[in-house]
């Protein structure tokens, strides 16, 4: 009887437990790889940026911020109720909602020149802020 080569063997079956191995991390790569892209049931697929329909939200928030500003020149004229003010102030604020709620779904390199989200304190999307505080440092309000 001839002696079996144990060594041989077992160089044999590591390298094969090498080769499994690495083909199993492969594949566990490819697994995790495939459901970051996967949509489970139920799930809704990571929308891509609306670049366009963001720019007009932009738009509407600084237009409506033109509207309270206008609102508020009217109401300090005794030309307009103040209840104008406070719808144009609300659709104003729902502006500024609408556009934070889209552009919170991105990130800040994904939205590019466009904001994450409406700066309440800058002068063109400040919502009637500016001009309240001026008109108010001007008259009794």
């Amino acid at each position: 009887m001839t002696p079996l080569p144990h060594a041989g063997v077992q160089a044999a079956a590591r390298g094969s437990l090498a080769e499994q191995d690495a083909t199993l991390a492969a594949l566990r790569r490819q697994r995790s790889a495939d459901a970051a892209r996967t949509v489970l049931p139920g799930e809704l697929p990571r929308p891509a940026v609306n670049v366009a329909a963001l720019r007009v939200r932009l738009a509407a928030v600084t237009a409506a911020d033109r509207d309270v500003d206008a609102s508020v020149k009217k109401w300090v004229e005794s030309d307009t109720k103040l209840s104008t003010v406070w719808d144009a102030l609300e659709r104003c604020m729902y502006r500024v909602d609408q556009y934070d709620r889209l552009a919170g779904r991105f990130s800040a390199a994904e939205l590019g020149d466009l904001p994450v989200t409406i700066d309440t304190n800058a002068a063109a999307t400040d919502c009637g802020r500016a001009a309240i505080t001026r008109y108010a440092a001007g008259s009794s309000l």
